[in-house]
């Protein structure tokens, strides 16, 4: 039986199990775009290739399955790279396949920049931020490709892979009795060595002050609370994984990093042993000098990516290159309780009763209207469903929200970690309610951020999406404004509303794209907010921030007097 390469693509869509789509149409992905309508396949449109492959970021977060981000070649091929970067960077599984000119202007044109009309090169582009990038060279390899993806994308460390399909390999037909019928099994993960296991028990018995840092890495979250209750060993999540574990477990010591508190600062450097699952300990997790990272701790690394190993110093690090899950269990099997446990607990809960997470900089008076955003986010926590999702973008959104927001481990909370790109929040949302239609939708988003995927609020009004879409109002960017602050001298150049910079009313805004707007300042009151976010439409909460503020606590970046930069510890937050 003869079939296009566009039928036998939707054919091992639907063999595979893949998510649903997140498309731009274009010239280079028609057939494969009408076999899939035909075909009766979820389908999302969106209004930049970027947003596409973020909103596709925010459905595997709430659906774990791994969704098809279809663009077009040229410019569409390109627009999608933010996306998937940011993909790449987070460990996030993607599929994603662009169009192409016919594969004979390819192969006439190897080596020159264009292909066509609007043809390049897209698979030595997205190349280095995917896990795997190839050209389809025949409508027979589809299956097989697309299942080899697949099994590339969620195996090992996770992320991004990508496949070109040429127009004429879209419409060609072949025999598709030629095709495989089962698509290749993904082997068994590396077992873990024994013999390290062992040894990581031992020092566990023996440890006076022990602690376990988890990333998103390890995917058994109940596993590892089991672990931790069992031998009484308290932990830390990184802001990647801190929603999967209440706020409230007696052994859940906060929030490590450079933002973070005062308190998990505090205890990961008094520690004498640190495990670490599944976390790459990037610079805001660590601060900046990854040696003085419980500089007091014999310190075990278990990551599954050998390259992310490579940057720990040897004689600081016990490195285990193995599946975080399968080493918690295999770890889990053995007694890992100490006897000093009562002890340490009573030096947290004492560090952690000197320093709460909220502290009296959050709190202070504010002149006229203006609201502190983690007033905010604890007025948010009051009135938010137990189970909703939260997509933040950076600034206030990230900063206030990742710090303020209570876990109860039922919440699902995220942002783009790695990359940290404006725009990423609004059309993450978008792809979060997509994939959980069921559940409250939040998004912690700024006067900046937004603007950076604005067009995407289009796409929630033609969806009909319920979004409470929640804008930090600080007029400008104030990240940089404190770097600008801090390293010179208070200059400010683009980064503050004035002539060359200015943002819009957003109450006009929220109107033409279908939203209630509601202003949040000072005179507010928590019925309204609390109406808000049960309302079943989409509303745009502006919250009036002082265009000053700052976020604190905050390890600082410190200027010495011949102009190079240092930072502290990080348990030397500012304010001192």
């Amino acid at each position: 039986m003869l079939k296009t390469g566009a039928e036998i693509f939707v054919d091992s869509l639907r063999d595979l199990l893949i998510g649903d789509v997140f498309c731009i149409t274009g010239a280079g992905n028609l057939a494969l775009v009408d076999e899939i309508m035909r075909a009766s396949i979820p389908v999302h449109y969106f209004h930049n290739e970027q947003a596409a492959a973020m909103a596709a970021i925010g459905y595997w977060r709430v659906t774990n399955r791994v969704p098809l981000v279809l663009v077009t070649t040229g410019g569409g091929s390109s627009n999608v790279a933010t996306g998937v970067l940011s993909a790449y960077l987070d460990s996030i599984p993607l599929l994603v396949v662009t169009g192409n000119e016919s594969s004979y202007h390819i192969d006439a044109m190897t080596g020159m920049r264009a292909f066509g009309v609007q043809g390049f090169d897209s698979v030595a582009f997205l190349a280095p931020i995917c896990k795997h990038s190839q050209r389809l060279a025949s409508g027979l390899a589809i299956h097989t490709t697309l299942a080899d993806s697949l099994q590339k994308a969620t195996t090992g460390r996770t992320g991004p892979v990508h496949i070109d399909v040429p127009m004429d390999i879209q419409r060609r037909s072949v025999e598709s009795s030629n095709l495989p019928s089962q698509a290749p099994y993904p082997p068994e993960p590396k077992p873990t060595g024994e013999s390290v296991v062992t040894d990581l028990a031992s020092v566990l018995r023996t440890a006076k002050r022990p602690l376990i840092y988890v990333g998103q890495g390890l995917k058994d979250s109940a596993g590892l609370l089991r672990f931790a209750r069992a031998n009484s060993i308290p932990f830390a999540a990184s802001w990647s994984a801190f929603d999967k574990y209440p706020d409230s477990d007696p052994l859940n010591i906060g929030r490590i990093g450079i933002y973070g508190d005062r308190a998990a600062n505090q205890i990961v450097q008094a520690a004498d042993v640190l495990v670490c699952f599944g976390t790459r300990l990037s610079i805001p997790q660590v601060g900046y000098d990854r040696s003085d990272f419980g500089r007091n701790a014999v310190k075990f690394v278990v990551d599954i990516d050998a390259t992310e190993l490579g940057k720990f110093p040897d004689d600081r690090y016990v490195k285990l290159h193995a599946d975080a899950s399968k080493t918690l269990l295999e770890l889990s099997k053995l007694d890992c309780a100490f006897s000093d446990s009562e002890k340490w607990q009573s030096e947290i809960s004492h560090i952690k009763a000197l320093l709460p997470r909220i502290e009296d900089e959050a709190r202070r008076e504010l002149h006229g209207d203006y609201v502190h955003s983690i007033q905010f986010v604890e007025l948010l926590n009051s009135v938010m469903d137990q189970d909703a999702v939260v997509a933040t973008d950076v600034g206030a959104g990230l900063l206030s929200g990742h710090y303020a927001i209570e876990s109860n481990g039922r919440r699902t909370i995220f942002t783009s970690q790695g990359l940290g790109e404006m725009g990423f929040g609004l059309p993450a949302a978008i792809g979060a309610a997509i994939g959980a239609p069921d559940r409250q939708i939040v998004c912690l988003n700024t006067d900046g951020g937004i603007m950076f995927n604005l067009q995407e609020l289009q796409t929630a009004k033609t969806k009909k999406l319920p979004l409470k879409l929640v804008v930090f109002n600080n007029d400008g960017y104030a990240m940089i404004k404190i770097s600008q602050s801090n390293l010179f001298e208070g200059r400010e150049f683009g980064s503050a509303s004035g002539e060359d910079l200015s943002f819009p009313d957003f109450e006009k805004l929220a109107d033409t794209f279908g939203f209630a707007h509601l202003r949040w300042d000072k005179q507010s009151n928590l019925a309204a907010l609390e109406e808000a976010l049960g309302s079943n439409s989409p509303v745009l909460i502006e919250v009036i921030m002082d265009p000053n503020q700052k976020y604190l606590p905050r390890l600082g970046t410190r200027k010495n007097p011949d102009g190079s930069l240092f930072s502290p510890g990080i348990e030397d937050l500012d304010p001192e």
